[in-house]
């Protein structure tokens, strides 16, 4: 027993330093750069990341974000260099980047480019084997074979094959051969908690199929959705199928509007035209939108509703009805309402009222805004002095109607989505309640109606997001007499 502890010191010294495995959803930077991964973190103060295969003599810059944003200086929250193979690192979460559930970390090489690029799920313990929740982003674009989905900038994808319960094939078209993409899959429900399948990156050419193994814990589930993310423009696309050898493309849950609906028409021929969708043709500022909408089913009665960005129109303010014949395409046009004069960008949704069917997209409420045309400029002035952040002050509380607020220090000429949830969540993930528009001043004072669904809350949290940059502001206040 006396030689046994020595020889064991002696073999934790000839291991070398950063030999443990990494997960399946690491990353290895190109140009000979090191693999890295999420090992730990703590809720909006830091991510810790474990490395190995460190290159000897290179360093690294190391940017913390949003999804899709494009990193500069300002995101730098270090570096890597000095340490060969193996080790451990961790990073504070700047604090402008604090209250969201997803964020992105990127490791760049300076002298040549090469980086990696890593999405992970700001809660506490998170590491690169679990799942990971990911948020609607955007919608897709038109299926262009079958039940395909087009992502917006890049491939179409659907599911080709399914080996029930082991393993599922996708096959993607028009591939770009530059961007990376990450493939998770999933339950086909509100939650969609994520398991990480595999990254499409540069190695793919136009065409090709993957298969890939479905994990055990979902064999049992009757219906599975899969989600390919652009892992920096924050694009992404999902399919639903039935889990079973014989599948069938299925509706997927939630805001996912991205797979063909088998559904059954009034005159009883399968309905397979596609996803509904839109284009917007042309805008006049404060007056009206023209939408050009595609795939619509025969005699279906659809409510139209506008509201803010980032609400996809939900719960928007109700600015006519309209019915779609015998379906397929058609051009229309809608007033804007008074309550969005102003508005920079309007969100607008038409939704089926007898079916699971709608579309909705966001347009900018600037003359002649076109989906061709993309957004025009905006005169705003949305950076804030170092050290200088968007504040509030709960003036006052009509209990289970209202509250009214007054804010400091917000990027002018600016709009800003206002959001109330439950005490704790800071207002992310909230009910849309307006949105506010700053002036030169950088300072208002308005009023909100407490949504419903909260109106039972003895405390209630109020978040004000800006719609042109990083900046936000959340509060609470008591809702009782």
């Amino acid at each position: 027993m006396k030689r046994i502890l020595p020889l064991l010191i002696i073999l934790m010294l000839l291991v070398p330093n950063g030999t443990w495995a990494s997960p399946q959803d690491s990353v290895t930077i190109p140009n000979g750069g090191p693999t890295f991964w999420v090992d730990n973190v703590v809720r909006d103060e830091s991510v810790t990341i474990k490395v190995k295969n460190f290159p000897k003599g290179k360093t690294y810059d190391v940017y913390i974000g949003r999804i899709g944003t494009n990193f500069d200086n300002d995101h730098r929250v270090g570096g890597l260099g000095g340490v060969k193979n193996g080790f451990t690192k961790t990073f504070d979460i700047p604090s402008k980047f604090r209250g969201y559930n997803n964020l992105a970390l990127q490791i760049v090489n300076p002298m040549d480019g090469s980086y990696g690029y890593l999405i992970f799920s700001n809660y506490d313990g998170f590491d690169s084997g679990d799942f990971v929740t990911l948020e609607p982003i955007h919608h897709s674009s038109a299926q262009s074979v079958g039940g395909s989905v087009g992502i917006f900038n890049g491939p179409d994808f659907w599911v080709q094959d399914v080996i029930y319960p082991k393993f599922v094939t996708l096959r993607f078209r028009h591939y770009d051969g530059k961007s990376n993409y990450k493939v998770f899959i999933g339950e086909n429900n509100p939650n969609f908690r994520n398991y990480y399948l595999g990254m499409i990156d540069n190695n793919q050419p136009n065409e090709f199929t993957v298969q890939y193994s479905i994990p055990e814990s979902l064999w049992d589930e009757p219906l599975l959705m899969i989600k390919v993310v652009d892992t920096q423009l924050d694009h992404s696309g999902s399919v639903a199928f039935t889990n079973q050898t014989n599948w069938n493309n299925a509706t997927p849950w939630g805001y996912y509007t991205t797979t063909i609906v088998n559904m059954i028409a009034k005159n009883k021929a399968a309905w397979n035209q596609g996803t509904p969708y839109t284009n917007v043709i042309n805008v006049v500022k404060d007056g009206e939108v023209t939408l050009q909408v595609f795939n619509m089913p025969p005699d279906k009665d659809l409510t139209v509703t506008m509201g803010p960005q980032g609400s996809k129109g939900i719960n928007g303010i109700v600015i006519g009805n309209q019915t779609t014949g015998e379906g397929g395409n058609f051009v229309v046009t809608y007033a804007i309402p008074a309550q969005l004069y102003g508005s920079n960008f309007i969100a607008i949704r038409l939704q089926s009222t007898t079916s699971s069917h709608f579309a909705y997209d966001l347009f900018q409420n600037e003359d002649g805004y076109s989906s061709a045309a993309g957004a025009v400029a905006f005169n705003g002035n949305w950076v804030l002095p170092a050290g200088t952040y968007p504040s509030t002050i709960i003036n006052s509380v009509d209990p289970t109607v209202s509250v009214t607020v007054s804010g400091f220090n917000f990027t002018k000429n600016d709009f800003y989505t206002v959001k109330m949830g439950p005490l704790g969540s800071q207002g992310v993930g909230g009910f849309v309640v307006g949105t506010q528009y700053i002036d030169g001043t950088g300072t208002f004072t308005a009023t909100y109606t407490i949504p419903a669904a909260l109106v039972g809350l003895s405390e209630i949290a109020i978040r004000f997001e800006s719609q042109n940059s990083v900046y936000y502001a959340y509060d609470w206040f008591w809702n009782i007499p």
